[in-house]
């Protein structure tokens, strides 16, 4: 059972002991249990694909809209955290390498993004249903994937690709999200600023000046009280 399945059957479980106490109380045939049970998980079946959706319009967004990857990682890396943070093997841990490698593969890190995108397509490989679920065509996705890492060995410049997102609906949303943003979908002119570009280094710039000034407080304080003020 892949891990999708695994999470809907435990949900199906939590709710399932109630559903029967129901049927107990109501008189309900065997029958009529069953059919009971087979509503109830199409319901929470429903509802999980629901609760995918809103991440992945955002990841679709900014994937599309200006490749802002790092934007990309961290939106799955909620989501994952919150629905299946104990799952390595996750169709999610693969998007997110997925969005590193892209990332780094546009910085000119060809090691790293190599490393990166190989990961994505191991992990997408172990269960494509996942993918499928999720609306994005699992197939055409990891055959992209193999050959933008066959393009980063022979040190082609970057070149963005479009998700195969074969979920109508997904993709209509995405793109509504991305005219509300001011963005054009998969425009491929389009030339992300250094924000975007090299936004690990503005993060690790900014740590680098909360810790400076963290050590400095400190030790103004140890000269207050080598003066005994404090």
């Amino acid at each position: 059972m892949n891990t999708r399945k695994q999470l809907l059957h435990l949900q199906f479980k939590k709710k399932q002991k109630d559903l029967f106490k129901i049927v107990a109380q109501f008189g309900l045939s065997s029958q009529e249990a069953i059919n009971c049970s087979q509503e109830l998980d199409k319901i929470i079946y429903q509802l999980q694909r629901l609760n995918d959706l809103k991440p992945m319009i955002e990841f679709l967004t900014y994937f599309h809209g200006n490749q802002d990857y790092l934007q990309c990682r961290d939106i799955l890396e909620e989501h994952w955290q919150t629905i299946q943070p104990n799952d390595k093997k996750s169709v999610y841990v693969g998007l997110i390498h997925l969005a590193f490698g892209m990332y780094y593969y546009r910085a000119g890190n060809i090691i790293v993004a190599i490393e990166m995108l190989s990961n994505a397509v191991k992990l997408l490989k172990t269960d494509i249903n996942d993918i499928d679920f999720i609306g994005i065509d699992g197939e055409k996705l990891i055959l992209l994937l193999e050959d933008t890492v066959k393009e980063l060995m022979e040190k082609k410049p970057f070149s963005p690709f479009e998700i195969p997102i074969i979920n109508k609906h997904l993709k209509y949303l995405a793109m509504e999200n991305c005219n509300k943003l001011g963005l054009q979908w998969f425009n491929l002119n389009h030339t992300p600023d250094n924000a975007i570009n090299f936004k690990h280094k503005m993060h690790r710039s900014k740590v680098t000046d909360i810790r400076t000034q963290q050590l400095s407080f400190k030790a103004n304080i140890q000269k207050l009280r080598l003066c005994g003020l404090l």
